[in-house]
Parts: structure tokens; C-alpha cells; sequence
């Protein structure tokens, strides 16, 4: 339990230097062109693929944690960034 409860905590540490950075709109911007808008489009490039790369790097929980944040980071509700991840990550 200790090495998930520690990926977790550097996801959302992350996620707080990404914002306190002011690189949080960046990071958006990239989101918005990489989907060319479509949020679906975004959610399963980041999710799918993203994902299986960190899931090979890391393990761990380590895609889960970190994919949720970046769809948050995209506007997804809680639910369905959370819903989208771990179906990804099945």
C-alpha cells in the first residue's frame, strides 16, 4: 500500500507545481491542439496512450494517478475523467 499511497502523492504534487508554475494553461493549450478540440478525441489519446506508456515506466497505479489529473486538467468532470482512465488502464 505504501509505494501506491507515495505515486499518488508525487501525481498530485505534480499537479501543484504544474499550477503554482503557471504552466498549467500551457499544458492545456498542447491538450486543446494536440485533439484538434474534440475533448473526446483528448481524453483517449491521453488515457490510451499516454497511459500504457507510464503503465510500461511505472506500474503501480502510476498511469491512473497521473492520466485522471491531466483530464481534469482538460475539464473533465471527476467522474467521468476517473470512469475514462480506468477503462484504459483494463
Amino acid at each position: 500500500a505504501f509505494p501506491v499511497l507515495w505515486i499518488v502523492i508525487m501525481a498530485v504534487w505534480l499537479y501543484l507545481v504544474t499550477v503554482l508554475s503557471g504552466r498549467f494553461e500551457d499544458l492545456r493549450r498542447v491538450f486543446d491542439v494536440s485533439g484538434g478540440g474534440d475533448v473526446r478525441l483528448q481524453a483517449l489519446l491521453i488515457a490510451c496512450c499516454f497511459g500504457g506508456l507510464l503503465e510500461a515506466l511505472a506500474g503501480c497505479g502510476a498511469p491512473v494517478a497521473i492520466t485522471a489529473t491531466m483530464l481534469r486538467a482538460l475539464g473533465l468532470p471527476p467522474l467521468r475523467a476517473a470512469a475514462a482512465v480506468l477503462g484504459a488502464n483494463t
